[in-house]
């Protein structure tokens, strides 16, 4: 039983607090912390020009102890796979973040799925957080948006085209690969949402050149 729970245990994330008894808690992360610079150089990576206000730790117990049981069971079923789990980000657009980790049975949720995006309705995770943020990011103020990075499982993944018909990955596959700029899962329990990043990025302008004939 020691030797199970000590298994169970390695599968958390790196910087998981144990020690922490709450069933839920959001820890903000320090930053002068190593925490903190791993998680602001994967995510500036593909968006040099933000800023990052803030980096907070979800500690969802309960959301946590499934997505772990999860992969333990697929451990047994596939002894010889890799796991395959990936830090990826998740735009939220609309919706605010905290429906998502702050949920009691289900984190990301396919039931809020769009069932119009290009590889059916599934749960869409980006491998650059440029791609979370246009278009995805969550505006919490005119200067500022939030984004959400998740551990993702992703098992054996199918790489396809469009497909707007896909309701799951097909037999054999975990997890859909589009063009390598992100997932898509088509299982709640595959996900956790593990950091929400708070951030403000400064706005690129565009301008048009002045038509001189109007100065005529």
């Amino acid at each position: 039983h020691d030797l199970e729970a000590r298994a169970k245990r390695s599968l958390y994330p790196k910087y998981w607090e144990f020690q922490d008894a709450r069933s839920y808690s959001e820890i903000v992360v320090p930053e002068t912390s190593v925490e903190f610079e791993e998680v602001s150089a994967f995510f500036k990576f593909s968006l040099q020009d933000v800023q990052i206000k803030k980096i907070t730790r979800i500690q969802n117990k309960y959301l946590m102890d499934h997505y772990v049981t999860m992969i333990q069971k697929r451990q047994e079923l596939r002894p010889n796979q890799e796991i395959n789990r990936r830090l990826l980000f998740h735009g939220t657009r609309t919706a605010k973040p905290d429906q998502i980790y702050k949920a009691s049975d289900t984190g990301f949720d396919i039931q809020h799925a769009k069932v119009t995006g290009n590889y059916g309705k599934g749960l869409y995770f980006a491998v650059h957080a440029s791609y979370s943020h246009n278009g995805y990011g969550y505006r919490v103020s005119p200067d500022r948006q939030q984004m959400i990075l998740a551990d993702v499982f992703l098992g054996k993944s199918f790489k396809s085209g469009p497909n707007r018909n896909l309701v799951k990955a097909p037999d054999g596959y975990d997890s859909v690969e589009a063009k390598e700029s992100f997932y898509v899962i088509y299982n709640n329990l595959h996900s956790y949402p593990l950091y929400l990043i708070e951030y403000a990025h400064k706005p690129t302008y565009r301008y048009e050149k002045p038509d001189a004939s109007k100065l005529k």
